[in-house]
């Protein structure tokens, strides 16, 4: 009996340990990520902050897919996809229209780079 309970406070400990490491690296990305736009579009702190906030959202959004439909790479891929489709509609709450033309301009050309 002793030994189960081991068991179960190691797995409790090694999945919040997990989970902490997982959104730590979330909140990291999510910042790299906003503070490249805030650079590179000209931003206010407030809107670097927004956007933040944004990556945030989404890059959860990408990470809960992963963990739960871990074995099926299409509902991943279909989930990670809505999760990326938000992007575009936070960004454009947050940024004025000018900036936003901006952002998307940049991020055409970023596309065409990759391919």
């Amino acid at each position: 009996m002793k030994l189960i309970l081991v068991f179960i406070f190691y797995f409790f400990c090694y999945t919040g340990f997990s989970q902490t490491q997982s959104d730590s690296l979330i909140q990291e990305v999510s910042r790299r990520s906003a503070n490249r736009m805030k650079d590179s579009l000209k931003l206010n702190p407030a809107q670097g902050n927004e956007l933040y906030k944004a990556n945030l959202l989404i890059n959860k959004r990408k990470l809960e897919a992963r963990q739960l439909y871990g074995a099926d790479r299409q509902i991943i891929g279909r989930k990670i996809q809505e999760a990326e489709s938000m992007r575009d509609s936070l960004y454009s709450r947050i940024l004025t229209p000018e900036v936003f033309n901006r952002y998307k301009l940049k991020k055409g050309e970023l596309l065409v780079q990759g391919n």
